[in-house]
């Protein structure tokens, strides 16, 4: 069920409604109005996949610039509603990053039957992908975890997803990152970043 849209807390810098289909840099964090946590790739980040069964959050809401985070202070005046609203404090959400590297390029049929299947893991779990693009033939290519719905994925489902993926004969490798916070960028979601976790198919 599609998430409703994030309300400002008085405090907050307020940010300009923009288009759903408008593409999101991935390395500078959500930008206000971005599809809700699911990152939104546009058919040129997609390269020449436009065809791809990727499934991308289209519910859009009005939220903070890049990287605005409620200070410590302005955290600590911040009610339990408006700390839900604003999906801080207890209420922070989290995801995580896969970087898959193929054996051998991938394009078409290939490609949709891979990803067409990790979307079904996923959908299982009541995960969410963004991503999974890049210019056809793909050796590569990354995409966001995160939970359908509220709350964070699971160390079980960043396992489940990673070791499915170990198992499959067109991945080389595959990598995840440590627990990013969903809503506000890609700060690391602890105080102190960590080294990813890295896993080499077998």
């Amino acid at each position: 069920m599609p998430k409703r849209g994030v309300a400002h807390d008085q405090d907050a810098p307020s940010a300009p409604q923009t288009a759903a289909t408008e593409p999101v840099n991935r390395t500078a964090g959500l930008r206000a109005g971005a599809p809700r946590r699911v990152l939104d790739m546009s058919s040129a980040d997609r390269g020449d996949h436009s065809g791809s069964s990727a499934r991308i959050s289209d519910t859009v809401c009005s939220m903070p610039p890049p990287n605005w985070k409620p200070s410590r202070g302005r955290l600590r005046r911040l009610n339990r509603r408006q700390r839900k609203r604003l999906h801080v404090g207890e209420f922070t959400e989290t995801g995580f990053e896969i970087r898959i590297e193929f054996v051998a390029p991938l394009a078409d049929e290939a490609l949709d039957r891979f990803t067409t299947n990790l979307l079904e893991l996923a959908g299982v779990r009541r995960l969410l992908i963004g991503g999974l693009g890049g210019r056809l033939p793909l050796t590569r290519t990354e995409g966001f975890v995160v939970r359908d719905g509220r709350g964070s994925p699971s160390e079980e489902d960043r396992r489940a997803i990673v070791d499915w993926l170990r198992t499959q004969p067109e991945v080389a490798s595959v990598s995840s990152s440590d627990p990013v916070d969903a809503w506000y960028g890609w700060a690391p979601a602890a105080a102190a970043p960590t080294d990813p976790t890295a896993e080499a198919a077998g």
